[in-house]
């Protein structure tokens, strides 16, 4: 279970990271 909550809460930062970068690149554009 704790393994299975690590996964989501790092995939949610991967997540937030990679749609950081997208508004990131569209902003420079």
């Amino acid at each position: 279970m704790t393994t299975i909550y690590s996964d989501d809460s790092l995939t949610l930062h991967t997540d937030l990271y990679q749609i950081n970068m997208m508004q990131t690149y569209w902003e420079l554009g």
